[in-house]
């Protein structure tokens, strides 16, 4: 019998990550290889940049294959207090999550979460 259902691979600290303007954060640097998310047929992922933000964060999910960044899952923009969620079909085994902000003065502080969800089998 194997139980999966859902499951919380990666979180940012509480408070959430800052992100100076100008510049890119690993927000997975934690998992130097990516999260792994080879056991999971579909994850989710939920984000948001915080109200006290003062710019603007583009976010990429990028799928990791043998240890090389492969290809750009997706991509999107949270303005200051915005928030964006969305499911996916696993099309790889690791994901790295990265945070940048154009130049400017000011940082982005952006909250991420990455489930990885499996059907429960009996």
């Amino acid at each position: 019998m194997s139980v999966q259902g859902t499951r919380l691979l990666f979180r940012t600290n509480p408070g959430g990550a800052a992100v100076p303007g100008g510049t890119t954060v690993d927000l997975t640097s934690e998992f130097p290889r990516g999260v792994c998310i080879a056991s999971y047929p579909a994850i989710r992922m939920a984000s948001g940049n915080r109200f006290s933000a003062e710019l603007p964060v583009t976010i990429r999910l990028v799928l990791v294959l043998n240890n090389e960044q492969f290809s750009c899952l997706d991509t999107f923009t949270l303005l200051p207090g915005g928030q964006y969620s969305a499911a996916y079909n696993v099309p790889g085994t690791r994901l790295k999550v990265f945070a940048e902000t154009a130049s400017g003065s000011g940082n982005a502080f952006v909250d991420f979460a990455l489930f990885g969800f499996a059907p429960y089998n009996a």
